[in-house]
């Protein structure tokens, strides 16, 4: 393995002294100017870190406060402009972007990164005195001509171990626009190449595509791109999701979401110890309906910012729960994830999110390798077992019900206790639970999104759809095994507790490790 067993890159180790920048409120141009110096300062040594608010309502601050209690001692910058003079040592320059192509921006960003240089917009660039290294402000007039561009000057010479994929689907911004990558200044400090390019709808499924120009772009650079590697992305509109998760699956890559900044001071964070779950006693197994509750979208590093706003809800602990987490986060957000392991209770236990360090699809990973894919699927597969395993986790949430590639799972992976497979709904209790090589796999019989024709679809955020679920699907045979998926984004612990209340002592809640105990046991 690379990097010691690390895949993904990690900046040094930050200093003690933090200087904060409050983005709030500033313009979009600024917070972009801010950013990209952020990235390259804290390729020496990371010191700076931007927050949008100071107080608990921004998760970059709870992060931050969290750090407190590790010996780190922070300062806010009330003039982050006085940071540019600060941190010159830290630039050759700037590069103008055009704001009305949005084509221009990723490219300025990508050439920002090789050359050391901060983003400006045209009138940032008459404002500040700063050395001029290039000016894209009108000088194409498509997106894809600035990315094409990009390709023939400046992706040779871009890493190799993270990229930034970005595929737009609606309309063009508008004039004027400023575009805010999510993990700029991470981005920036590990010289990563930025991939722009825009979806079209079609009429028919799966509605969306590349057209002829676009898509060569894309093929270009995820040709050229080594398997195995991390695809950072961000997803706005929820119908390019799978097309840009398909293109990266193509070409062997995985993917981790990211919406918001300081991943090159988090990165660094080195824990003080083995992330390791709670010990339970397991329980002697009655003629019980033994209930899994899992927390959906462990595939991107939003979810790990939810992750802290459901931590402190006041129920939290009192029934056992399961989280995915995007294993990525080990080396992107490690001083998140120690907190979670730190603070949790016997009852919160945490499984490899959606289909193991990265978000992909395991049904196209790697096909464009012909023969090869198999061999390139397997090394993923032992890339997110070497995850799993520095972070505790003996189970996996895959993507896609899928018994072939279940089996290739339980082959790779050593110890796998489990798998809990797919996010769409079992038919029926009698095909919800296999196993394959000895591993129990499970579907759900709740999904995580809980498509209920009677309420229009809004079954994934109504805890009593979920329980009427729940009962509709309960066998009659006992003991028996429940999977239940919980939507990430509308579900909070305490209406779980809640929903345990509601069905009664028929029904027990458990940890994934015991479930999977108690069910072997069964059998």
């Amino acid at each position: 393995m690379r990097k010691g067993n690390f895949y993904i890159p990690r900046s040094a180790p930050p200093a003690r002294e933090i200087e904060v920048m409050k983005l709030g409120g500033l313009r979009q141009d600024e917070k972009v100017l801010l950013l990209s110096l952020q990235g390259l300062v804290n390729r020496r040594e990371p010191s700076l870190y931007a927050v949008d608010e100071l107080g608990g309502g921004d998760p970059e601050f709870r992060w931050l406060e969290y750090l407190t209690t590790k010996g780190y001692r922070y300062r806010i910058v009330d003039d982050p402009y006085k940071l540019l003079d600060e941190y010159r040592w830290a630039m050759k320059g700037g590069v103008i972007y055009d704001p009305a192509l949005t084509g221009s921006f990723y490219a300025a960003a990508t050439l920002a990164g090789l050359e050391d240089a901060v983003l400006l917009s045209p009138e940032l660039a008459k404002r500040l005195s700063l050395r001029i290294l290039e000016d894209f402000h009108g000088r194409w007039k498509w997106d894809a001509d600035a990315m094409e561009w990009a390709i023939q000057n400046l992706w040779p010479r871009t890493s190799r171990d993270v990229l930034y994929f970005y595929l737009y689907g609606i309309d063009p911004p508008e004039k004027g626009f400023s575009p805010t990558v999510p993990a700029l200044d991470y981005l920036i400090a590990f010289r990563a190449f930025f991939l722009f390019a825009k979806a079209s709808v079609f009429g028919k499924p799966p509605f969306v595509g590349l057209r002829e120009r676009e898509k060569e772009i894309v093929e270009k650079v995820l040709s050229e791109y080594p398997p195995n590697r991390l695809v950072l992305g961000t997803c706005i509109e929820g119908f390019n999701e799978h097309l840009s998760i398909y293109y990266a699956s193509y070409y062997g890559n995985f993917t981790t979401y990211v919406y918001h900044h300081n991943l090159s001071f988090h990165s660094g964070y080195r824990p003080e110890g083995k992330f390791r779950h709670r010990p339970i006693e397991f329980r002697d197994l009655e003629d019980k309906v033994y209930l899994c509750f899992a927390f959906s979208d462990g595939d991107n590093l939003y979810a790990v910012e939810r992750r802290g706003t459901q931590w402190a809800d006041p129920k939290r602990g009192l029934v056992p729960l399961a989280w995915s987490q995007t294993p990525a986060a080990l080396d992107l957000m490690p001083d998140a994830m120690e907190y979670f392991y730190s603070t949790a209770t016997p009852n919160d236990y945490n499984i490899a999110g959606c289909s193991g360090i990265g978000y992909v699809d395991p049904e196209f990973y790697g096909r464009y390798y012909g023969e090869k894919r198999g061999e390139i699927f397997d090394e993923y597969l032992r890339i997110t077992a070497a995850y799993m395993e520095k972070m505790d986790m003996r189970e996996i949430w895959p993507l896609k019900d899928d018994l072939q590639i279940d089996r290739r799972h339980a082959q790779v992976i050593p110890n796998l206790n489990g798998i809990f497979s797919d996010y769409l709904t079992a038919e029926s209790y009698e095909n919800s639970i296999q196993q394959v090589e000895g591993v129990p796999v499970f579907r759900p019989l709740v999904d995580p999104w809980a498509r209920g024709d009677d309420i229009a679809g809004e079954g994934f955020k109504d805890p009593n759809y979920i329980i009427g679920e729940i009962r509709a699907k309960t066998p009659k045979v006992r003991p028996a095994f429940m999977f239940v998926g919980l939507n990430n984004w509308t579900i909070m612990p305490s209406q779980v507790v809640d929903m345990i209340e509601a069905l009664g002592s028929e029904y027990v809640a458990v940890r994934p490790d015991e479930f999977i105990h108690l069910y072997l046991e069964s059998k």
